[in-house]
């Protein structure tokens, strides 16, 4: 085995190391002993514990610029439209409206919740890494979709003798809403496909 040059104090001194760099070498040096074969000389000292890779002990996340500002615009929204629906529905309509929101409540964490998940390790085991987030975006607008467009898809409420009562062609409008996000979504699992990889 041969041993290569080690690179003197002064000549890294030379280099624009600092004095303390150069100290803690020293030390690594002797307790790690003499360089091996293909080692022109020693790493730099880490400047932190192993799991501490980002920013210093202490420091916050940085949020973007647009947080508070989107957050403040969707509370806003959220207490119109809260003070709106109670102030210009009767009890019994409010009550239907707080039934209607539990019951959404109850299916997102019953059903759609549970639904995404499988469906999320389902993706995970037949599908390529670099594809699983746009096949899974696609997924998730399109069952969005269908749920929303349901009640008036079903045609519950409509009316023979009040035609303005649901009057569009409801199932052709989805299909159309659908082939749209289907046609983006293929758009960007051909690009991310055929996409280098880092």
């Amino acid at each position: 085995m041969v041993r290569l040059p080690r690179r003197s104090v002064g000549e890294r001194l030379r280099r624009g190391r600092s004095i303390g760099d150069v100290f803690e070498e020293e030390l690594s040096f002797a307790r790690v002993g003499p360089l091996k074969e293909g080692t022109a000389d020693l790493p730099e000292p880490p400047r932190r514990s192993a799991d501490e890779v980002g920013r210093a002990a202490g420091g916050r996340m940085k949020r973007s610029r647009a947080f508070w500002p989107m957050t403040i615009a969707g509370l806003a929204l959220s207490v119109y439209g809260l003070v709106g629906l109670l102030g210009d529905t009767a009890v019994g309509d409010t009550m239907s409206w707080l039934t209607y929101f539990a019951g959404g409540l109850i299916v997102h964490d019953l059903v759609w919740a549970p639904f995404v998940a499988l469906g999320s390790v389902l993706l995970l085991r037949v599908v390529p890494m670099r594809l699983r987030p746009v096949l899974q975006g696609t997924l998730i607008v399109t069952a969005t979709v269908l749920l929303v467009a349901y009640p008036a898809v079903s045609g519950k409420g409509r009316l023979a003798n009040n035609p303005s009562i649901l009057p569009l062609d409801y199932p052709r409008n989805l299909l159309i809403v659908l082939a749209a996000v289907w046609a983006v979504g293929c758009i960007l699992l051909v690009r991310a496909a055929f996409a280098p990889r880092r």
